[in-house]
């Protein structure tokens, strides 16, 4: 089944439960991001990347898309190495105490490396794909007002071993409408 097929089956799973109060909600946000990869070239590249944030929350449980352009950054042997990425995708958040979340979800990462001259010869075949992980992570999600909240996150991408990242998220959400 396809991305947008299920995110639609989930959506109207969430509005047809006999509900008190979905709020629907925006925000935005930064993150620090570091590829964990068993290359060396990509190994330890890092970033602080801004993010976009919508979701819908019933009671205890959200479901949120996520949306993150940046550029991560490592030097390895001279090279300076860049990683364009567009980072997008979707996890649920599981309210477990007032202020814990438990994340889980789904991202994907189209990446595109390229790296500086050194020596006279610059690297080639770098990465130019699509990579799709699972997310898993934790945060804490403090109400500032009803409608106003803040939140970190700390979430592992877990994809292949050429391409993981590890990121810590800090973002503020509003809630636009609540029925």
């Amino acid at each position: 089944m396809g991305f947008f097929k299920t995110l639609s089956i989930v959506i109207a799973i969430f509005i047809s439960i006999n509900v008190k109060a979905l709020d629907f909600y925006v925000g935005g946000g930064t993150s620090f991001s570091g590829v964990i990869s068993e290359s060396d070239y990509y190994n330890g590249a890092t970033a602080i990347i801004p993010s976009a944030n919508v979701g819908i929350r019933y009671d205890t449980i959200s479901l949120e898309g996520f949306f993150r352009p940046g550029t991560l950054k490592n030097d390895h042997q001279g090279y300076k190495i860049d990683l364009e990425t567009l980072q997008f995708g979707f996890m649920f958040r599981f309210t477990l105490e007032d202020i814990v979340d438990l994340n889980l979800g789904y991202h994907s990462t189209v990446v595109e490396g390229s790296s500086s001259v050194y020596n006279g010869t610059k690297l080639s075949g770098l990465l130019d794909q699509t990579f799709s992980s699972v997310v898993f992570g934790m945060g804490f999600n403090f109400p500032i007002t009803e409608a106003l909240r803040v939140r970190t996150d700390f979430n592992y991408y877990i994809g292949k071993e050429i391409y993981s990242l590890l990121q810590f998220d800090i973002s503020v959400t509003y809630n636009v409408i609540s029925f």
